[in-house]
């Protein structure tokens, strides 16, 4: 693991947990060793907006600790959507790790570059209709939880379900299933739902708001 060198605290977090409140002090850097987490950024001072990121393994949380030295304040909320493990570097120690490790340097810069243009992203798919959004969504989840794609299927994992999502999209169940019940090729009771991706890619796509 990246910071094992540095005996990192080990984290876990239960599915839905609050994991990170923004606002309050950044003691260090979190690396997610599993699980999924929805990290959000409230994009007007009324946090009217929200732009929503799907973190998976390998991801960091706490970034502000890099920028505003030791009165960095978190500017996102992280919550796990799953079980979640994390492996966390409090301040002082990832400082020690960043001058003298440059595999961790290297790897933390790459995390923050890439952070910052799906940020960006974010903040415009905000306006997005509700069918991009879910696309977007439904594909960073399979994405970041390791399911396998079978032919133009996808599974999410048992965690993630209509109400899950529709949180996600701050929509009501009731309107999110317009467009689900299109998707869903088997939901049996008692077994993880299937989505048709090319169902997703042609009706999603299409919806509006």
């Amino acid at each position: 693991m990246l910071f094992s060198m540095y005996d990192p605290l080990h984290i876990r977090y239960a599915r839905g947990e609050l994991m990170v409140q923004s606002g309050t002090y950044a003691a260090g850097i979190a690396l997610i060793v599993s699980g999924i987490v929805q990290e959000s950024y409230a994009s007007d001072h009324d946090g009217d907006h929200e732009a929503t990121e799907i973190l998976g393994p390998g991801d960091l949380i706490g970034f502000e600790v890099l920028l505003d030295g030791p009165h960095a304040l978190h500017q996102t909320t992280a919550r796990a959507l799953t079980s979640v493990r994390l492996a966390f570097l409090e301040r002082s120690t990832l400082q020690r790790a960043l001058c003298e490790d440059s595999a961790i340097r290297n790897y933390v810069l790459m995390r923050l570059s890439t952070r910052v243009l799906s940020l960006k992203a974010s903040l415009a798919r905000a306006h997005a209709p509700l069918g991009s959004r879910l696309l977007w969504l439904l594909l960073e989840l399979g994405k970041k939880s390791g399911q396998e794609i079978s032919g133009d299927r996808m599974t999410l994992p048992p965690e993630i379900d209509r109400r899950v999502i529709a949180d996600l999209l701050d929509v009501s169940t009731r309107r999110l299933s317009r467009i689900w019940k299109d998707l869903v090729v088997c939901g049996k009771q008692g077994k993880t739902p299937q989505i048709a991706l090319s169902r997703l890619r042609t009706g999603a796509s299409g919806a509006t708001e």
